[in-house]
């Protein structure tokens, strides 16, 4: 797949619309977003890039409830969330909108001696009246934040994780439902809080891992039905978004690792696996709620140039898979550099890798275009897709044995060998096949 990382492979014709595509209608805002760690986001170098970057939404998990509320029925003190007050000032100075996640609880609130444990059911309350404390003192300006995110990564089982980690907490092994239903009716006594204190908040569950859609490794439970439980607990009109992530990793140059990924391969990949599988349990019950994939990346063990260009054709592809399945927020972890499998878009020094050029003219290029459109006016062999307004081509080969992948919309194909995979975008009519 060709990404170029200082002048990307773009070129420029004549718009003209292609009458025979179904026309999409226009996602409002952009999908693109970003996280960032606590702190980060303040700092001069990485809010500088975030607004070269243009991304639409940052997600934040600086809330601390146990910062704010160390004892029961205690005061509330503000002070600890200077840094996530520093952060919003940052997303309103960059036009970003803020996803705000809450969690690290007290534990004279959790089921266990850990900030990353399940709230108990006598203390629901008690959050309740934090988040609305919360949402009467941030919903406002300077800081306007409207979206807020109920844990993060809920469906993973606190004895799987250490003492107070940063993500996981909500999970039961031994539940049938791998403790989705107490979620759930934590959401049944918080969300009302939320929405009378604000009444156009958006409540989001926490976003899933969902590892996988089968679970059979012994004594791992069932983490899959977590969406199921909290549905089971008639919660479904306590929240009004389901977030979820994934993470493929980095296989080798050529191979796209969304659609490869082992775990979800047979449903399409990664992107379009998960969404698939989230709608599925939703429409058994009913229920449709907007998909937001708040945390992905493509993750690696090693640290050389194939592994970030790779980054570069997997931040495009999987960002246009999402848009075109109508996932309304693509969240990458993080922009600066985090020392995390090397995810972030910023090196150390908080300069570009390779995924934060082609994430950047991915969003420059197709901002307001509206929703991309699968075509098949390649063949079932390219993957291509068309946006309103003006056409936009994403197209690259999938594992067949010979594959036509166009590298120019507007010159004669290539025919590509075995795993060979190009893309190239293109303003104006494709060439005719």
């Amino acid at each position: 797949m060709v990404m170029a990382t200082a002048q990307p492979a773009i070129s420029t014709v004549p718009v003209q619309a292609a009458p025979t595509v179904q026309q999409a209608t226009a996602a409002t805002p952009p999908i693109y977003g970003i996280e960032t760690n606590t702190g980060r986001i303040a700092s001069r170098g990485v809010q500088n890039q975030a607004s070269a970057l243009g991304a639409s939404w940052l997600r934040l998990n600086t809330v601390s409830w146990r910062g704010v509320q160390a004892e029961p029925d205690g005061p509330y003190d503000w002070s600890a969330l200077a840094n996530f007050e520093r952060e919003l000032a940052a997303a309103n100075e960059t036009g970003m909108i803020p996803i705000v996640i809450v969690d690290d609880y007290p534990r004279w609130a959790t089921r266990y001696e850990t900030s990353c444990s399940a709230i108990t059911s006598d203390r629901f309350n008690d959050f309740a009246q934090f988040m609305t404390a919360l949402v009467e003192r941030y919903h406002q300006a300077p800081y306007n934040v409207r979206y807020w995110e109920m844990g993060n990564e809920v469906d993973i089982d606190p004895s799987l994780v250490a003492q107070d980690n940063f993500f996981g907490c909500w999970g039961d092994i031994e539940d049938t439902y791998y403790g989705g239903e107490h979620y759930g009716e934590m959401l049944k006594v918080v969300t009302p809080a939320i929405k009378q204190t604000d009444p156009n908040a958006l409540v989001m569950i926490g976003g899933l891992l969902l590892d996988r859609p089968n679970t059979t490794i012994s004594g791992r439970g069932k983490p899959e039905r977590f969406l199921e439980g909290i549905l089971e607990a008639g919660a479904a009109d306590s929240f009004d978004i389901v977030a979820f992530h994934t993470y493929p990793w980095f296989r080798e140059r050529r191979v796209d690792s969304d659609l490869t990924d082992y775990r979800w391969s047979l449903l399409g990949g990664g992107v379009i696996g998960k969404a698939t599988f989230l709608r599925d349990i939703m429409a058994r019950y009913g229920v449709d709620k907007p998909l937001f994939l708040n945390e992905t990346a493509l993750l690696g063990f090693i640290h050389e140039e194939s592994f970030y260009q790779s980054q570069a054709d997997h931040i495009v592809r999987m960002a246009i898979r999402a848009a075109s399945i109508d996932i309304q927020a693509f969240c990458w972890y993080t922009l600066h550099n985090n020392g995390w499998f090397s995810g972030g878009l910023l090196d150390g020094s908080n300069q570009p890798r390779p995924a934060f050029i082609a994430y950047q003219q991915l969003i420059e290029r197709t901002s307001g275009l509206g929703t991309p459109v699968r075509t098949n006016d390649y063949g079932d062999t390219v993957e291509a897709y068309r946006f309103t307004n003006r056409t936009v081509c994403l197209m690259c080969s999938g594992l067949a044995m010979r594959r036509h992948t166009p590298l120019n919309c507007h010159e004669q194909p290539l025919l590509l060998p075995l795993n060979v995979m190009a893309s190239r975008w293109s303003w104006g009519q494709p060439p005719e096949r």
